[in-house]
Parts: structure tokens; C-alpha cells; sequence
């Protein structure tokens, strides 16, 4: 009775781990069609510094006594660099490609993250989770791969660089956090891309480069707009960063990546609801599948069978 007990308490403490990832990737979900509105009135970095340099003041602001070491300084950096490269791409993607599209190309991180966990930390891929990871990767392929009269953008091309920064996060993150508290992370990663950003926003414009990201204008010129830009900042700032951050101590990478391939789904949906766009029956299954895939790398059933 007593190892049933520990064996059902420690299931129950691994799923409260992954409803909090789930519930990261729902707000994640939510925030595509808001930054696609966005960025057709304004360019992606002037929206995404004014985003960054909210989180980083309430960050700062809250974060007074802290005073992280030299390893969360350098953790932080990395993963902001990997914040502003993943963010920038997606953002420029959504210009020229839908908010459902932008989530089912982000949602490709499942792919990658197993594969690139093994080359950075030696985790070796569970049975469980090669098998979710498969049926992942179909349910992302059924809502992603273009019909035929259908053609893969610029858009999607440039949401998929950004999908290789969104990897490298998730991995890396599940590096540092057993290095490093995750408060301390959270903040220098945050602040690191606020600056990026926010210098970008003046040095673009300097050099006559890129225009169609950046230039020197206010981004919030209605309420509508303000609330936007500050539901982003907060809530899909620093709410679900913080949140991954603590989550992934105790959650691997690939297990993690599986739950945000729910990403594309909750984009879907939202886009639906408040903007719209076509809800098909590929944007359905593809979720059952990768919701699918999310239980099969919970419930071990092949080291069931070999115990």
C-alpha cells in the first residue's frame, strides 16, 4: 500500500509539473493572433522592445534584492540571446504567413529537441518518449504540411529559423535551472532581450537596414494597442517564462517540447475564436494526436512491461 501510495504521489507530482507547462503553452497560444494584429500596424521589433522593456522594468522592479552569480549572469545572456533570435523570426514570420500557420511551424521545436538534448546533455530518448515524440511529429505534419493549393512563404521559412532558437531555449534552460535559481535566470535572460531588442530599434534604422523590422516610432498609438502590448509583457512575458523556467527543473526537455507541440493547436484555436481563421479538421486531429503523445510520455508503458 505504501508504494502504491508513493508511486501515485509521485505521478501526481510529475503531472502538476506538466499542467503547468500546459498551461505556458495555452497563454503562448494566445498571444499569436494578438501579435499578428500587431504587426501589421507596426514593425515586429518596434512592438517586440516595447514588450521586452515592460517585462524587464516590472522584472527589475520586483527583483530589487536580487543579485544573481556569475553562472545565472551567463545562463541569462544565453538564453536571452536565444529569447530575441526566437522571437525576432517568429515575429518577421507573422508579417507574411497566418497566426495558426506561425503556431503549427513553431510547434517543430518537438522534432528537434530530443535530438538536440542528446548532443548537448547525453539524454538518452525513452521508448515513451521516441513514441510520443512520432506521433507529435505526425500530428504537427497533418496541420502544417501545405495542401495543394498551397505554398510554403517566406513567412513560414523565417518562423522555421526561428524554431531553432525556440530548440535551444527549451534544452538550455533545462541545463541552467539545476545550475542556477530560477528567479535569477528569469530576470537576466529577460533584461538581455530587452536590450537587444531595444537597441536594434534604434541601430536597424542608423544603418538603413531591414526596415520592414524596425524604425524609430512609438509603437502604442491607441489603448487597444497599450493593453495589447502590456498583456504580452506581463502575462506571456513574465508569467510563462518564469513559470517554464521553474517547471523544467523537474520536467526533461523532450517531455517539455512534447507538451509545448500543443502550441500550434491552442494558436489555432484562438485564432478561430478571435480572429476568424479557419478551423479544419487536420487542425483537430493534429491536436488529438499530439495530445495523444503528451499521455503516451507520461504513462511508461514499455518500463511497465519490463519491470
Amino acid at each position: 500500500m505504501s508504494n502504491s501510495n508513493n508511486e501515485n504521489l509521485s505521478l501526481f507530482n510529475h503531472f502538476k509539473y506538466d499542467l503547468l507547462l500546459i498551461f505556458v503553452t495555452f497563454i503562448w497560444g494566445s498571444t499569436f493572433f494578438i501579435a499578428k494584429e500587431l504587426v501589421s500596424q507596426t514593425p515586429p521589433i518596434n512592438y517586440l522592445s516595447t514588450r521586452f522593456l515592460i517585462a524587464s522594468l516590472v522584472l527589475i522592479l520586483m527583483s530589487y534584492n536580487q543579485r544573481p552569480n556569475s553562472t545565472a549572469i551567463k545562463g541569462g545572456v544565453f538564453l536571452g540571446c536565444m529569447l530575441y533570435g526566437g522571437f525576432l523570426f517568429q515575429a518577421l514570420g507573422l508579417v507574411y504567413t497566418t497566426a495558426a500557420k506561425s503556431g503549427f511551424v513553431t510547434g517543430v521545436t518537438v522534432i528537434i529537441v530530443p535530438f538536440l538534448s542528446y548532443v548537448v546533455t547525453k539524454s538518452l530518448i525513452s521508448k515513451e518518449h521516441l513514441l510520443a515524440v512520432i506521433l507529435a511529429s505526425l500530428g504537427f505534419g497533418l496541420i502544417t504540411v501545405p495542401t495543394k493549393n498551397e505554398a510554403i512563404n517566406v513567412g513560414d521559412l523565417s518562423t522555421l529559423v526561428g524554431t531553432m532558437f525556440w530548440a535551444c531555449h527549451i534544452v538550455f534552460t533545462g541545463v541552467w535551472i539545476q545550475r542556477v535559481k530560477s528567479q535569477h535566470l528569469m530576470l537576466v535572460q529577460i533584461t538581455t532581450a530587452a536590450i537587444l531588442f531595444n537597441s536594434s530599434k534604434f541601430i536597424f534604422p542608423a544603418l538603413s537596414l531591414f526596415p520592414t523590422l524596425a524604425n524609430t516610432t512609438w509603437p502604442i498609438t491607441s489603448v487597444k494597442i497599450g493593453l495589447q502590448i502590456l498583456y504580452l509583457g506581463t502575462v506571456a512575458t513574465i508569467l510563462t517564462i518564469f513559470a517554464q523556467t521553474y517547471a523544467q527543473r523537474y520536467v526533461s526537455a523532450t517531455r517539455a517540447a512534447i507538451i509545448f507541440s500543443l502550441e500550434p493547436a491552442f494558436a489555432a484555436l484562438m485564432a478561430n475564436i478571435f480572429a476568424g481563421e479557419k478551423l479544419t479538421w487536420r487542425i483537430v486531429t493534429g491536436g488529438a494526436l499530439i495530445i495523444g503523445a503528451i499521455i503516451i510520455s507520461e504513462i511508461k508503458i514499455f518500463s511497465a512491461k519490463k519491470s
